[in-house]
């Protein structure tokens, strides 16, 4: 029955708009059909793998979107080049990762997170 799930992300200005779209773009997500009017545009990203989560208790990260990633430090580089704030600096979390987040100036906040890799055993 259900067709898509779209997170509606406001993000202000055009010039975080297109920060934004360049760093997703260069991370990899794949564009979806956006548009652009009088009112509005909008530039959707598809990853190869997303869902919805229903959390109760403590947060993972104080932010609007949580991204996984297989790279954290390059990401950051990304980032950082796009001139993107990092709120947080990356961190350990208690769910056995590493995650940084990013805030827009309108309070947006991306969370990016790479899982701990996996002992040999």
């Amino acid at each position: 029955m259900i067709k898509s799930v779209v997170v509606p992300t406001f993000v202000g200005q055009d010039e975080n708009f297109d920060k934004l779209r360049a760093v997703f773009t260069e991370l990899g997500f794949r564009h979806g059909e956006g548009w652009d009017d009088d009112l509005s545009r909008g530039a959707p990203f598809l990853a190869p793998l997303g869902g919805l989560e229903v959390i109760q208790g403590e947060p993972p990260a104080r932010a609007n979107i949580l991204v996984e990633v297989l790279d954290l430090d390059r990401v950051r580089c990304v980032v950082e080049k796009h001139g993107l704030t990092v709120a947080d600096a990356p961190y350990e979390t208690h769910w056995n990762s590493r995650l940084f987040v990013v805030e827009l100036p309108n309070g947006f906040r991306v969370a990016f997170f790479q899982y701990a890799k996996q002992k040999a055993s």
